[in-house]
């Protein structure tokens, strides 16, 4: 049985359940029991699909179509009018996290190295490298040139930019620390950039031009 956020709304809603889930998990948690009285023996794999199809087309997070909904007779967040405030979660704390990059062109070529920031693709994203505080202090004649921000899940990321000036070379031990290499400035649409560096990256260059 899957059970995703369009399952925990349907049963939360049909139960009118008022209590906030802490997280996801505790909401799987709660749903279970409930899922194993109702859950049909005979078609399992029919009644998960239309839990979620319901949860994903009619009784959806906002602006629930409740009048197509086939199970608004039983539903009691309905019955009370109770549908925008159930389920409800614990907002999760806002973080706020400080990053260093360094910006380094070499021969209209720019140096580029995998994300070290998760995401939920599967793909390995490519963005300038990150310096950690070890190799700022190596690198003393660093000047900041760019500042961005970004926001992934609950944590809001400042990212700093860094150039070194042209008579200072860029050690190779880095470079494979970071496991970076040598992008081509005019062939960088065809290799996965995360959108944010992307326009970072496109809007720097739009500067120098």
């Amino acid at each position: 049985m899957t059970i995703d956020g369009n399952v925990i709304r349907v049963l939360a809603r049909l139960l009118n359940h008022s209590e906030v889930f802490t997280s996801q998990a505790t909401a799987r948690t709660w749903v279970q029991p409930y899922l194993q009285r109702y859950f049909d023996q005979t078609h399992p794999g029919v009644f998960n699909e239309a839990l979620m199809e319901c949860g994903a087309t009619v009784c959806t997070k906002t602006h629930p179509v409740c009048s197509q909904c086939p199970l608004r007779v039983d539903c009691q967040a309905f019955q009370l009018h109770t549908q925008s405030t159930c389920p409800q979660f614990l907002k999760a704390k806002e973080l706020q996290k400080q990053k260093h990059r360094l910006w380094h062109l070499n021969a209209n070529a720019l140096l580029l190295a995998p994300s070290t920031i998760a995401t939920r693709t599967s793909v390995t994203l490519l963005e300038l490298p990150e310096l950690s505080p070890d190799q700022r202090t190596q690198l003393p004649e660093l000047q900041p040139i760019f500042t961005g921000k970004r926001r992934i899940g609950n944590t809001t990321y400042t990212e700093t930019l860094y150039s070194l000036p042209p008579s200072v070379a860029l050690p190779t031990k880095l470079i494979h620390q970071w496991k970076a290499q040598w992008l081509p400035i005019k062939a960088l649409n065809q290799y996965p950039l995360s959108g944010p560096h992307k326009r970072w990256i496109q809007a720097i260059l739009t500067s120098l031009s």
